[in-house]
């Protein structure tokens, strides 16, 4: 009888244990997930903020700089999502890859940083014209 009891308790432990633990890691990774949302959001108001900040003070060219780097960082983002096979990509995350490379085609950009002008030019290469 003890027995039973002890193997029932530790059957309990066991499923009690892995419910709380699922519960753990799903809650961090929740928490998580939104700092990075909340974190990449302020990232983007700062730049928005900053760049508006410049045209209203009639600093064009800074503005225009701050969102070319800025574009730069969003296009190196997507780094190896060329690699992805079809089925993987997202039609509008193509389509905005393509509209990016249009814009730099229309207006060149070269960095004093080769390694951002190549990151750049190798996504725009995973997209077809």
């Amino acid at each position: 009888m003890k027995k039973s009891i002890v193997v029932v308790s530790i059957i309990a432990s066991f499923i009690l244990g892995a419910f709380v633990g699922g519960y753990v890691s799903t809650t961090f990774s929740s928490m998580f997930a939104l700092h990075s949302v909340y974190t990449r959001a302020a990232a983007s108001a700062n730049i928005t903020l900053t760049a508006l900040d410049r045209l209203r003070n009639n600093k064009v060219k800074d503005a225009v700089e701050l969102l070319e780097t800025s574009l730069d960082g969003d296009i190196i983002t997507f780094h190896g999502y060329g690699q992805l096979s079809a089925s993987k990509k997202d039609k509008n995350i193509i389509r905005i890859i393509q509209r990016a490379k249009d814009y730099r085609s229309k207006y060149p950009r070269t960095t004093e940083h080769q390694d951002i002008d190549n990151a750049v030019k190798e996504v725009f290469s995973a997209v077809k014209n």
